[in-house]
């Protein structure tokens, strides 16, 4: 499984658009949000793009899956009668990977965090500032109120780990329209400790329609969202807390 394929940070997002003897083709990776029209499977990717194939029938319904793909013009297009447009049929390359996806927000502190957390890492990129990056498409683009993040952390062979995101109540102000979500890493050490310490990148999705009806009012804005995490300082058991660069959008306007 090449998961750096999609991997959007890695510089290995795949992204080709080609005329070539009159014929237009594509290859790209992208994050899909898979739904249904119909009994016909299709795909909605945070590029903007409407994708369907045989192999989506394997595939479950509101999930997000990294999936890298290839259209030619003899292909053709998919009619989806549900939302009256029409999907690429694609040919699927390599072994498509399912997200985690967090479904609702525990207010901070629940369950307990430890009192010294594992830290997040750079994501390699040019600038190798990136701890935490949101990928998600415009809000005329639908992946069924999900947004993907893409994370850093160190880890050895046999490790695994759990990110997940909480509401930061003190900090959050419904009336402001601002919303801080704390992200929490966890390294589980199963791994052998003699081995080298190697970095990840990995993506979950994070379904917004919890902290959409917590900032639902009859006068409700777009919302503000900060992300809050622990970064790894680079010293053995020493993280600190920081947040994002930017602040992300919580659109309800458009819909």
């Amino acid at each position: 499984m090449k998961k750096v394929i999609v991997l959007m940070s890695m510089a290995a997002l795949l992204l080709t658009s080609c005329l070539e003897d009159g014929s237009d083709h594509f290859t790209e990776g992208a994050y899909v949000y898979i739904a249904e029209s119909g009994m016909i499977p299709y795909g909605v990717t945070h590029t903007g793009r409407l994708i369907t194939s045989s192999e989506m029938l394997l595939m479950d319904p509101g999930s997000i899956y990294g999936i890298a793909y290839s259209w030619q013009e003899e292909s053709g297009m998919q009619e989806l009668s549900l939302s009256e447009q029409a999907a690429y049929k694609v040919a699927i390359l390599g072994d498509p990977f399912k997200l985690n996806q967090q479904y609702g927000l525990d207010i901070a502190d629940t369950p307990p965090i430890e009192e010294v957390e594992d830290g997040f890492v750079a994501i390699p990129s040019p600038s190798n500032a990136e701890i935490v990056q949101q990928i998600y498409p415009g809000f005329e683009i639908s992946m069924g109120d999900n947004w993907v993040f893409e994370y850093g952390y160190k880890a050895r062979e046999g490790d695994t780990a759990v990110v997940r995101f909480t509401l930061n109540e003190e900090e959050s102000n419904v009336e402001n329209n601002q919303a801080v979500l704390d992200m929490h890493l966890d390294v589980e050490k199963a791994g052998d400790e003699s081995k080298q310490l190697e970095t990840r990148i990995e993506a979950m999705a994070l379904n917004m329609a919890s902290l959409r009806s917590m900032f639902q009012t009859s006068n409700t804005q777009d919302v503000k969202v900060k992300i809050k995490y622990y970064r790894d300082t680079g010293v053995s058991g020493d993280t600190r807390i920081e947040p994002t660069h930017q602040d992300y959008v919580l659109r309800y306007s458009g819909e």
